[in-house]
């Protein structure tokens, strides 16, 4: 089996629970794992991720207000379970897991395979 993992950098708001609105530049790392494809001779195009990272991941979440776009209380888990969620749905069923580092932790989340 292979892994695949690309990081990226965004930068949002939030506010937690009893806590004010602050922002922070988050570090996301995905990983994909799985057999290589015959044809191209590699899991996953790299370029392909760079391009779903850029043209439809980052501009949801990037510069934004998390609240507002995953939950009332947008924790690391939380975002890292919403990012895995979305990429399932509108790229690649061979992710593996998705971390997030907000400079105070790191979370990682890997999503049930649906059988």
């Amino acid at each position: 089996m292979y892994f695949v993992e690309k990081e990226y950098l965004f930068e949002a708001t939030h506010n937690l629970e009893g806590r004010e609105k602050h922002s922070h530049q988050f570090r996301v790392k995905l990983t994909f794992s799985g057999k290589k494809n015959s044809q191209q001779n590699m899991l996953i195009n790299y370029h392909e991720i760079n391009f779903f990272w850029e043209k439809e991941l980052k501009p949801i979440i990037n510069d934004r207000h998390l609240n507002e776009i995953i939950s009332k209380n947008p924790t690391c888990e939380k975002i890292a379970e919403w990012i895995a969620s979305y990429t399932c749905e509108n790229f690649h069923k061979t992710l593996y897991s998705v971390s997030i580092d907000d400079g105070d932790v790191l979370v990682t989340y890997k999503p049930q395979k649906k059988t």
